[in-house]
């Protein structure tokens, strides 16, 4: 028996905004079934959801999804379909003819899609309008890639956010620090389509979501990240409703008239606080991943939206109320672990003071905060979700206890001595790393100059499964500043004949380690970390891969690695 309120079907259902929508519509009388795939769905086991509707996945096979909400959509005639991520937006509106035929879908026009799944298309509407956006240039080849990015860091956006073709799969901005990170992330990224690079604009993550009704906006919401994945910048884990900024308002306005949008959509800028300037990052045209905190603050787009379509106009409400937080547990606890264990040297990143990071952490006890999953009214979501949270987080604890004990160990060794005595017996060595073309590979050109000739037969090696690669040119370029030839350096991928020959094993990290024990069992005993050969403070323990990394990064590396070697030369020359 269908509810007064009318049936909706709601796709994508593990997301925290879809399951926002089943409660808000839940809430008035709506029967929701709540369509996924995989297991059930954090918004299939709310007490919102009528039941439960399981799709192939419509990223590795969406004319099988299509087939299927075809084929429910016939059936159940649903009064809409809404979509949640473009995982099922995209397959959708390429198949709009058919599923209409029987149940409206909430996706904006074709013409429409068309520009904001394009970054390309979207900044050049934008700049059109006189809408700020970073300076920008899309490119096809690693050439043009290379003469376009005139300073750094810039940003490199994929033109569409998932691959056309056969090998349809997600992809994501990434941020280049100098040029040979910017070579290595363009021809990545350049074999899916081209790419919009960006100059870095710093500033808050600020959204300004709307519900528009053929090109006019009548409500409208904001928000400011306050925490962000990743770190770099991205989606919001702690977000705060702001007042509607009037110059961002009318960006947005703009660039919704000129679209003729109907329905949702969040248009998401960065903007400088200090100067007041803003710049366009992107137009999301669906229902946005911070969505919980629009309907906690009061703005319930949900609804609106299926009044829109239902009732061909939207609702007239009261403005959200300002000042309301709200947070996804999950990635704000992922967030807290990153912050506090910093792993990470990326001048982009702004890492908080433990001030800040306990204030923010104190906001969950204001009444004005909410949380995307848990609440009192519907807690199985939440229950479910801060079990795999606990789970997850009890997982990191027994790693990060784990690897201090690891790494405990290696020094004790270190402290003892015991690597630099197994050297005097040593007639074969092998050093150890990831790819064998930087810290590997200079320890074994370096010892083999230290030497010449004299002392232990010396190798090396790596995990990467290509053989054969040069050094990394700009370990080239330090090592030669040095008085050191990578120029004939080759390298090699690790083999049980390799291990067997070695009489000692140095590797660059503790992972290197267990790694080479768990492959290879007989390296047990005879396996180091070259940091152990000495007890120069200037060597760490773990040496790091400078791979991607600034100039200044290989040079302290080139200095580590030959340090740590000149310990074991002095070993031989004795």
């Amino acid at each position: 028996m269908r509810r007064p309120g009318g049936k909706v079907l709601v796709l994508d259902g593990g997301q925290p905004a879809a399951l926002s929508i089943v409660r808000s519509l839940g809430r008035r009388s709506i029967e929701v079934v709540v369509g996924d795939s995989g297991g059930p769905s954090l918004a299939s086991r709310s007490r919102y959801s009528a039941r439960r509707f399981v799709y192939p996945n419509p990223i590795s096979a969406p004319q099988h999804f299509v087939d299927a909400i075809a084929k429910l959509a016939e059936e159940e005639r649903f009064h809409l379909i809404i979509p949640v991520t473009e995982d099922t937006l995209q397959p959708l509106a390429a198949a709009r003819e058919r599923i209409e035929k029987w149940s409206p879908l909430a996706i904006a026009s074709d013409e429409a899609l068309a520009v904001v799944t394009n970054k390309e298309r979207t900044f050049a509407l934008a700049e059109a309008l006189n809408v700020p956006i970073p300076e920008s240039t899309t490119v096809s080849t690693l050439e043009e890639a290379r003469a376009a990015a005139s300073a750094f860091p810039v940003v490199l956006k994929p033109s569409r956010s998932i691959a056309d073709g056969d090998d349809r799969r997600r992809l994501k901005v990434a941020y280049a620090h100098d040029a040979r990170e910017l070579e290595a992330l363009a021809k990545e990224m350049l074999a899916y389509g081209p790419i919009v690079l960006q100059a870095y604009f710093a500033g808050d993550g600020v959204g300004v979501e709307l519900l528009a009704d053929h090109g006019e906006i009548v409500y409208a919401f904001q928000h400011r990240r306050i925490h962000e994945l990743p770190l770099t910048g991205g989606g919001s884990c702690l977000r705060e409703s702001v007042a509607v900024d009037p110059k961002l308002l009318g960006y947005a306005a703009k660039l919704v008239r000129a679209l003729d949008w109907h329905g949702v959509a969040m248009v998401e800028f960065k903007h400088d606080p200090e100067s007041g300037e803003a710049r366009l990052m992107e137009i999301n045209g669906r229902f946005w991943g911070s969505l919980p905190l629009a309907v906690a603050a009061g703005a319930d787009f949900p609804y609106f939206l299926y009044r829109l379509y239902t009732a061909k106009r939207a609702p007239s409400a009261p403005g959200a109320r300002v000042g309301v937080t709200c947070r996804k547990l999950s990635d704000d606890v992922y967030w807290y672990v990153q912050v506090a264990r910093p792993t990470q040297d990326d001048p982009l990143i702004e890492w908080p003071s433990t001030k800040t990071m306990l204030t923010d952490l104190a906001l969950a006890l204001s009444p004005r905060h909410h949380f995307d999953v848990q609440t009192w009214r519907d807690p199985l979501p939440g229950v479910i979700d801060a079990v795999r949270t606990a789970g997850w987080f009890t997982e990191r604890v027994v790693s990060i206890a784990k690897d201090k004990l690891t790494e405990r160990h290696h020094k004790k060794i270190r402290a003892s001595g015991e690597a630099v005595r197994r050297l005097d017996d040593a007639k074969s060595l092998l050093f150890l790393c990831y790819g064998n073309i930087n810290r590997s590979a200079l320890a074994h050109a370096y010892l083999e100059k230290k030497l010449d000739g004299r002392g232990p037969t010396i190798r090396s090696c790596g995990f990467h499964e290509h053989e054969g690669r040069p050094a990394d040119p700009r370990m080239v370029e330090v090592a030669r500043g040095e008085g050191v030839d990578l120029t004939r350096s080759s390298s090699r991928r690790i083999t049980e004949a390799l291990v067997r020959e070695a009489d000692l094993v140095l590797a660059m990290e503790i992972r290197h380690l267990e790694r080479l024990e768990r492959e290879f069992p007989e390296a047990q005993g005879k396996s180091f970390l070259l940091g152990a050969v000495t007890d120069d403070p200037a060597v760490p323990l773990e040496i790091a891969d400078p791979y991607g990394e600034t100039k200044d990064a290989y040079a302290r590396i080139f200095d580590q690695v030959t340090r740590a070697v000149e310990a074991i030369g002095r070993r031989y020359q004795r």
